[in-house]
Parts: C-alpha cells; structure tokens; sequence
C-alpha cells in the first residue's frame, strides 16, 4: 500500500504537471527559455530565501548536511569526470552529463517523498538538503552548464549573476538572528516560491515535446548508473564517515538515489549545454527510480 500511495501522491501529480508542459508546447507552441529563465531568476531565489529563513533545524545539523553534500557532490564529480574519459564525450555533451550525474530531483520529487516515508521531522531535514543542492546547482550547476560553450571566465561571471546563492545566503543570515523577514517580503517569496516547482515541471514537459527521444544513450544509461546506484551507496559510506545517524542518515540516502533535477534542463536550456541530453537524463532516470526507490524505501524503512 505504500507504493501505491508513493506512486499516487507523487509520481502521478508530477507526470501531470510535466504533461501540462508539453500539452502547452503543442498547442501554443510555447518555448521554454522565457519560463526557465523565470524559474532561475525568480522562482528558485525565492524558495531557497524562505526555505533558509523559517528553518529550525539546529545549526549544528545544518552543517553536517552541507557537509555531506558537499562531499557527495566531489565525489560523483569524480566518478563523472573518469566516466565521461571513457565515453569520449565533447564539451556540451560531457556538461550534460555531469548535470545528470552530479544533480539530483531532491525538490518535487525528494520532497513529497520524504514527508510520506518520514513524516514531518524527515520533511524539515530534506528542505535543508534541497536548499544546499539548489545553491550547489545555482553555482556550481551553471559553471559546469555555461563552461560547456564558453571559457572559464565566462562560466564564472555567469555564476555571479545568478541571485540564487546571494538569496540563500540572505536567508540563512535571517534564520541566524532575531530580525524577523518584513510580512510582505516573506509573503511575496513564499508565493513566488510555489512557483518554482510547477515552474520546473512545465519546462521539463515543453523540453519532452521538443526533444521526445533518448540520446546519446550510451552516456545517459551510464549517467543513470552513476544517479541512481552509486550515489546511494556513496550516500551510505559518507554518511556513516561523518557521524550522520538515524533518521537524517536514511533521508540523506534516499535523497541522494533521487532522479536527475529537473533543474538540469533549466540550466542545459538558458546555457545550450545539449538540453536534449539532459532531458533524456532526466526521463531515464525517472522511469527507473520507481524501481531503484520503491526498493530502496522499502529496506529503508523495514
């Protein structure tokens, strides 16, 4: 019965919001850059600056967690690097690749899951693992993106430019002291954060439409090895590692077996790092997270 919740509550809501996407690709013939340049530059800035400023998660806590991802994070990166030798991948097509590897769906799809599995106390944990991965992504995420077509200085000014770190940053200074965030600040970022998910979920489904095929698909298939088996087994040495037990431990590990973000086709799209490439990802490692995941919460939770 718990798969079938999952599947229900989760996996069925973010078909039909991708579904909306495409279905808007198709009559209205909307492309997708002016609707992924608002999830990255207004939407996502929003959600992490109120995620980070109402969070109560202790400061201590907050530091293992981003200190787990960070190491994650490296680690994937290398495993990618040694992956994408091997393939023999040029520059915009390695830089998809390492999107899909390096970036999980932690948001809409982590998110639900970890309130379903884990209640409430497993919810608040997984905002703080979100927002750590969206900054990760809003920096990190664009220099690997723009670095795909452009030279290093241009990566990193395109990663100055993006208002998503500066946003988290402002908030987790919020949560940090007495100053509570002024009621219309905090009203507007709260709804425009909404947005950001749903947002994520057109774009994903207007770049089904556009490019409703696999590609490359000997990279993407190893790219969803990388995604979906070693992260989680990484997951499980380095939190171990480091002391991350209980309850933030099994949340850290299935968030880290999440599909492909979504946001990867945002950044592949605004920086021309083969969204088709990144898109395929994303679908591939989609469909087969029912698997990996059912199975996965299942010895998890036992």
């Amino acid at each position: 019965m718990a798969v079938l919740t999952v599947f229900i509550n989760v996996m069925v809501p973010v078909f039909l919001m991708a579904g909306v996407g495409v279905a808007l690709a198709y009559f209205r013939r909307i492309p997708p850059n002016p609707l992924a340049q608002a999830v990255l530059y207004a939407f996502s800035p929003s959600l992490a600056f109120h995620s980070l400023s109402t969070t109560v998660i202790p400061l201590d806590e907050i530091g293992r967690i981003a200190g787990f991802s960070i190491i994650l994070v490296s680690a994937l990166f290398v495993f990618a690097w040694v992956a994408a030798r091997f393939l023999k991948l040029n520059r915009q097509t390695e830089a998809a690749f390492f999107l899909c590897v390096l970036f999980m769906n932690a948001g809409n799809y982590g998110l639900p899951v970890a309130l379903l599995a884990f209640g409430e106390e497993g919810l608040s944990r997984a905002i703080v693992f979100f927002v750590i991965q969206a900054m990760a992504g809003g920096t990190f995420g664009v220099f690997i993106a723009s670095r795909g077509k452009g030279s290093v200085p241009e990566a990193l000014s395109n990663v100055m430019r993006m208002p998503l770190g500066y946003a988290a940053i402002a908030g987790f200074i919020f949560s940090l002291s007495t100053i509570q965030v002024p009621s219309f600040l905090a009203n507007a970022t709260e709804i425009l954060g909404n947005a950001a998910v749903p947002g994520m979920l057109l774009v994903l489904g207007i770049q089904l439409f556009n490019n409703f095929r696999v590609v490359e698909v000997r990279a993407v298939l190893v790219a969803t090895v990388l995604r979906l088996l070693l992260a989680v087994g990484l997951a499980a040495v380095i939190t171990s590692f480091i002391g991350i037990s209980g309850l933030t431990q099994k949340i850290l590990i299935v968030l880290s077996g999440m599909p492909s973000a979504v946001f990867i086709t945002i950044l592949a799209t605004e920086f021309d790092a083969r969204p088709d490439v990144a898109t395929s990802g994303v679908i591939v490692t989609t469909i087969l997270s029912l698997v990996t995941l059912t199975g996965l919460l299942a010895f998890l939770t036992a």
